[in-house]
């Protein structure tokens, strides 16, 4: 008896990028880039003829087709641009990126030779997207994709006016504090985003000038109209003795999330 199913009726196969690790320890590029390929492919952002570095590389990589692809030149070129960060703006050793983290040389020859002598070694992913964010004068046409800007505003709970700071921020992500306890994505975000932080003795200057509980938010700036929202959630964190810890708390990513506008 034949099969009433077609021999040729096959499920589409879906393709999915792959990245090389050729140095074994380049995983955390490759959770980035995964984020920074998919946000290409869903962007309907027009760019210009004149791309940055970084642009014409993520632009390659997402254009490879079924190939492997290597993430080592952006590995480079992220790196490389650190190092001249580092230089330029005096970047003291705490605030430096990647393994430079703690270093305190100010040449860049002996910067270079950091990474020549020793391996790179699993970085924090953070520090990716923190690097994009400090050097967004050379790739602002990337940074454009997600780039947001928030602004800070407290409710007095004695007259229920508002008071806003009208100096605007912008952000390349929100951090998001890492909770001690398993929850949802979408809980995460109601706690840290949605809801008000109370602030006690917080007196209305604008107002009634009552001191008073302030509800503070910090509120992004046309939310309706932002297509990419990108969260960090810092997992790595020094310990009082210098040694370096994660925080392994689930944070499960199973529905929808609102951010609220105000």
């Amino acid at each position: 008896m034949k099969s009433s199913t077609p021999q040729n009726s096959k499920k589409a196969r879906k393709d999915f990028r792959t990245f090389s690790n050729p140095d074994n320890e380049t995983c955390w590029l490759n959770s980035c880039l995964q984020l920074m390929l998919a946000l290409l492919d869903h962007s309907d952002q027009t760019f210009q003829a004149e791309k940055s570095e970084l642009l014409r590389l993520m632009i390659s990589l997402k254009n490879s087709g079924g190939m492997t692809l290597n993430p080592l030149p952006i590995r480079d070129l992220v790196m490389k641009v650190e190092r001249k960060r580092i230089i330029s703006e005096k970047v003291a050793p705490d605030n430096r990126l990647f393994h430079y983290y703690g270093t305190s040389t100010k040449d860049i020859k002996k910067l270079e030779k950091i990474s020549e002598d020793s391996t790179y070694g699993q970085q924090d992913c953070k520090d990716f997207f923190i690097c994009l964010n400090e050097n967004k004068k050379q790739w602002q046409d990337v940074v454009n994709l997600f780039e947001i800007s928030t602004f800070q505003k407290t409710v007095c709970q004695s007259c229920g006016g508002t008071q806003s700071d009208d100096h605007s921020e912008q952000h390349s992500y929100l951090s998001l504090d890492c909770p001690n306890q398993d929850m949802s994505l979408k809980h995460l975000i109601n706690i840290r985003i949605n809801e008000a932080e109370d602030v006690e003795g917080w007196r209305h200057e604008d107002g009634c000038r009552v001191r008073t509980t302030g509800k503070h938010f910090k509120v992004i700036q046309n939310i309706e109209k932002m297509k990419f929202l990108l969260f960090v959630v810092p997992r790595l964190f020094h310990t009082a003795t210098g040694a370096m810890e994660i925080n392994k708390t689930k944070i499960e990513v199973n529905s929808e999330v609102e951010v609220r506008a105000y």
